[in-house]
């Protein structure tokens, strides 16, 4: 499985792959073994410590975790994020809006500011953000939204019959919250009259009045609610891409390892983070991971603990970056050219 040998291209399986079947087999000899259909038989394990489960976290003094792993697991290998510079966000940004419009501007702008995710920009209510600003749940430059509409996990109806997922609270930067306030009112009831204004006929301009929408964001060419394709095309057909394969979801690591940087304070920590490269429980890593846990995951809603792993290694992989630049300039700073020196 690791060589490809077995494939019929040639190809090797994934470790996580080789890691699952590998379990099952070791599962099923287990199983035999106990009805006696085989010898007995043993997986060599090795203790180890991993974050506490869901049950465990909230528990006092449970940190982390004894648990035991199979010897000769396939190492997995780390996905490198690539997370593009501001510059290139904010030109992509800009070629989406004359390309695409205000609207899928808008929306690409929101996902990049909060980390919601495509289906989530789709299905943003009207009143998801209060429509008094008096009744706006602000902190600072913040503003503290809930969203349910679009949300993954178990399914239920408001009362408006709207099938919705998980309440999650997220927070938006106040100068997105003024944008979003001012299509609401400005933009967005010209697109639903160019949506009416379109029919054909009498009867059927008349059942369009009749017609209600809940969704926010209304096409700047039809004046009907933005689908999750459409905004997805908005996305990705542009020349100014950061990067080949640039999608919604990389829009919400980007805002994930914008304020895991943030946080980590190059300034500060930088030399602490090249001497903790590789300790999980150095306290520069464990800050990080609180950080991760406390703020980026409520934010994101629920992803895999191995997403954790990524940003951590993403993070050290670019500070790292940071303080091999630093030491350069410091040493040409240093270097004696030999020549005189001017003021």
């Amino acid at each position: 499985m690791e060589t490809g040998r077995w494939s019929a291209q040639g190809r090797p399986l994934a470790p996580r792959t080789i890691n699952l079947r590998v379990g099952e087999a070791c599962n099923f000899l287990n199983w035999a073994a106990c009805n006696g259909h085989r010898r007995p038989f043993e997986v060599a394990t090795r203790d180890i410590l991993a974050p506490p489960s869901r049950s465990q976290k909230f528990q006092a003094g449970r940190s982390y975790r004894t648990v035991k792993v199979r010897l000769g697991v396939a190492r997995l290998d780390p996905v490198m994020l690539h997370i593009p510079r501001d510059a290139e966000v904010d030109s992509w940004l800009k070629s989406v809006r004359i390309r695409r419009g205000f609207t899928k501007w808008l929306m690409c702008l929101l996902i990049t500011r909060t980390a919601i995710r495509r289906e989530e920009a789709v299905q943003w209510q009207i009143d998801t953000l209060p429509l008094e600003r008096r009744d706006w749940l602000r902190t600072g430059d913040h503003v503290t939204v809930s969203i349910a509409s679009g949300a993954k996990g178990a399914k239920r109806r408001n009362a408006r019959g709207q099938e919705i997922g998980p309440v999650r609270h997220i927070v938006m930067p106040i100068e997105v919250a003024l944008a979003l306030e001012h299509y609401r009112h400005t933009l967005r009831p010209g697109l639903r009259a160019r949506y009416v204004k379109a029919a054909t006929s009498g009867a059927e301009r008349r059942a369009r009045m009749q017609e209600t929408t809940t969704c926010l964001f209304l096409s700047d060419t039809t004046g009907q609610p933005v689908s999750a394709q459409r905004l997805y095309e908005a996305w990705t057909d542009t020349p100014c891409l950061p990067y080949k394969g640039w999608s919604p979801n990389c829009g919400r690591h980007y805002w994930a390892c914008k304020s895991l940087l943030t946080h980590a304070n190059v300034q500060e920590s930088t030399a602490e983070l090249v001497a903790a490269y590789g300790d999980d429980h150095h306290p520069v890593i464990s800050a990080a991971r609180d950080h991760i846990n406390l703020y980026i995951r409520p934010q994101l809603g629920h992803f895999d603990e191995s997403t954790t792993q990524r940003y951590l290694v993403w993070l050290r992989r670019t500070m790292l970056l940071t303080n091999v630049a630093l030491d350069y300039g410091r040493k040409l700073d240093d270097m004696d050219w030999g020549g005189p020196r001017h003021g």
